[in-house]
C-alpha cells in the first residue's frame, strides 16, 4: 500500500485460516455407536495434545487444527482394545478427515 505524507489509505487484509478437522467416531461389532469413550489426539511435534470423549453418537470432533500436521488418534476404553489401536494421519486441507474405529472386548 502505497501512501502519500500526510495521505489516508486503505488496505484490505482478508486471512484465510490454515486448520483442518479430524472427525473420530467409534463403533461397537454390531455398528452401533460407542458413546462415552476416552480419546486423545495428539500432533507428531508434541505441540498439538487434545483430550476428549465421543458423544451419544459415538463422535468426537477435533476442529482447529494446524495443517500440514501429523496427527495420532488413540480411543480408549477400560476392558476393550480398538481396531485398529491408534490411527496417524497427515492433516493437509481445509475439509473434514474422518476415522473410524470398532472397539472390541479385550480378551485373555
Amino acid at each position: 500500500v502505497d501512501v502519500a505524507q500526510g495521505g489516508v489509505g486503505n488496505a484490505n487484509f482478508n486471512a484465510v485460516a490454515q486448520v483442518g478437522t479430524i472427525r473420530v467416531q467409534l463403533l461397537n461389532v454390531l455398528r452401533q455407536p460407542m458413546p462415552a469413550v476416552d480419546v486423545v489426539l495428539t500432533s507428531d511435534d508434541g505441540l498439538v495434545v487434545r483430550p476428549g470423549r465421543t458423544d451419544i453418537a459415538g463422535v468426537i470432533t477435533f476442529s482447529g487444527l494446524p495443517l500440514s500436521r501429523t496427527y495420532t488418534v488413540r480411543p480408549s476404553l477400560a476392558g476393550f482394545s480398538s481396531v485398529p489401536p491408534a490411527s496417524t494421519v497427515l492433516l493437509e486441507g481445509s475439509e473434514v478427515l474422518t476415522l473410524e474405529f470398532t472397539p472390541a472386548e479385550a480378551t485373555g
